[in-house]
């Protein structure tokens, strides 16, 4: 009896007896299968395999990232002026009401000091 280690099971065909898929090949449409246990360091090889070297972003993918990044730098700086523009605008009211209360003091003191005369 010939066993060997992988087998490639087509579409409709029977696992092999204590085999199990680790990945499925959607090129050659087959299931790329081996013996329970080793599936596991197999399918986590493929996986790590497709993560950090099969994987190129296309046109648009890389389009739509740029794009995200240009819309989030812009959204910061709008935020970043929305927020000196609300410091400013508070500030200006800060100002606006001591000036406010040292005019009336002011004037308080003119009516005193007319009053005494």
């Amino acid at each position: 009896m010939n066993i060997s280690r992988l087998q490639l099971i087509g579409q409709g065909e029977m696992l092999p007896r204590f085999y199990r898929v680790a990945y499925y090949d959607p090129c050659r449409e087959l299931a790329v299968c081996f013996p329970f246990g080793i599936h596991w360091i197999v399918m986590f090889a493929h996986w790590l395999y497709e993560a950090t070297i099969i994987y190129n972003p296309t046109r648009l993918e890389k389009y739509i990232q740029e794009a995200y990044r240009r819309g989030k730098a812009e959204q910061l700086e709008n935020d970043n002026q929305i927020l000196y523009y609300h410091t400013g605008h508070s500030n200006a009211i800060e100002k606006y009401t001591r000036l406010k209360k040292e005019d009336e003091s002011r004037r308080g003191l003119k009516k005193q000091i007319e009053w005494l005369k």
